[in-house]
């Protein structure tokens, strides 16, 4: 089946017609960020487009962005789905954008708005992370280019039929497994070809479009033994936050990683002098990581813990390497604080 389905969408196009073929760059807006330099991919998705960003890739192997923007129309729905995998393999993430000249003549560049639509929204699930904002992302029906030049024509059969079933079956396992609902192919399928339906602010939260796996989700509370845990999971679960006291009153604050791809969270851990956990610091003497098969944590005890004390600011909910001699940069990480200040009191008074 997944020859014929594949056989079948090299023949679909999916809007895009008269723009120019998809051409990548790589800008950069000054500075040594992470965030600083980034893949502009705009134009048209046409069938040799996966290859063609692969190629880029090989030619520009020192570029360290992280992120593709793109500014599509659309195009060749295989070959979107074909870049979307290519991005979620080398762990890019997406964003929507094009940019402009800082300053005339300069080589820094600046993002501006743009639109990603029809084919270029399935490529676009393939980032890791993906920011979308309302009206950012086009959806509508796949369709045989000459359907659209010539409606009245007899175009459909029983075998049509049934290629679209295998065709609605391959976009749904392939956006189910960039992890995004499936709604978002049905709201593909229920737009004309003609038309084009943009993702509101609220479906592209909903339908988790616009995903940040490491944004920690409000506070529970979990039971362990006879006590209770104040927890926090990332939406990607690789990562949990804790707050718990011992039976000797202590106030312990843990973090947890996954070990898969993200190592480099606490392996700075060895050049910091002090955290801030919450605000509350700590010394060197009072955190400790164990590394086991399956995952690292990080323990801490915050001596100076009062939450009377706890910020209210999102910005101030974090874990910050206070002093550090070269690294432990990758330490900081922001926490949620919804629900923070009553899920904590309840696992301080039942403590492990």
């Amino acid at each position: 089946m997944a020859s014929v389905a594949g056989a079948l969408v090299l023949g679909i196009w999916s809007g895009g017609a008269g723009a120019e073929p998809m051409r990548f760059t790589s800008d950069w807006q000054g500075g040594n960020c992470e965030s600083c330099s980034w893949i502009r991919a705009e134009g048209t998705i046409e069938h040799d487009t996966p290859e063609k960003f692969l190629q880029f890739l090989k030619d520009d192997e020192g570029f360290e962005g992280k992120f593709v923007y793109f500014n599509s129309p659309g195009g060749n729905l295989a070959a979107g789905l074909k870049l979307g995998r290519i991005i979620r393999q080398r762990k890019f993430n997406t964003a929507v954008g094009s940019s402009r000249e800082d300053q005339p003549g300069s080589s820094e560049r600046r993002t501006t708005p743009a639109r990603c639509a029809s084919a270029c929204g399935f490529a676009f699930l393939g980032g890791v992370v993906r920011v979308a904002k309302a009206n950012e992302i086009g959806l509508h029906q796949f369709y045989m280019s000459f359907a659209q030049e010539r409606p009245d024509a007899k175009v459909f059969s029983a075998i049509d039929a049934s290629n679209d079933q295998i065709l609605t079956g391959l976009l749904l396992e392939y956006t189910t497994g960039m992890g995004v609902d499936a709604r978002y192919v049905r709201i593909a399928a229920a737009t004309r070809p003609n038309e084009m339906h943009y993702l509101s602010e609220r479906e592209v939260n909903d339908l988790r479009v616009n995903w940040e796996p490491d944004e920690f989700l409000p506070w529970t509370i979990e039971a362990v033994g006879d006590g209770i845990m104040a927890v926090s999971k990332s939406k990607g679960r690789n990562l949990t936050a804790a707050l718990f006291c011992r039976k000797d009153k202590s106030v312990w604050f843990r973090f947890s990683v996954m070990k898969e791809g993200e190592r480099h969270r606490l392996e700075g851990l060895g050049s910091v002098r002090e955290l801030a956990v919450f605000g509350f610091p700590a010394g060197v003497a009072d955190f400790v990581v164990e590394d086991r098969s399956w995952n690292q944590t990080l323990d801490v005890r915050l001596r100076q813990f009062d939450l009377a004390r706890l910020p209210k600011d999102a910005d101030d909910f974090v874990i910050d390497p206070v002093e550090s001699f070269k690294g432990g940069h990758g330490v900081f990480t922001k926490l949620n604080p919804k629900g923070a200040e009553m899920n904590f009191r309840a696992a301080l008074r039942n403590c492990l």
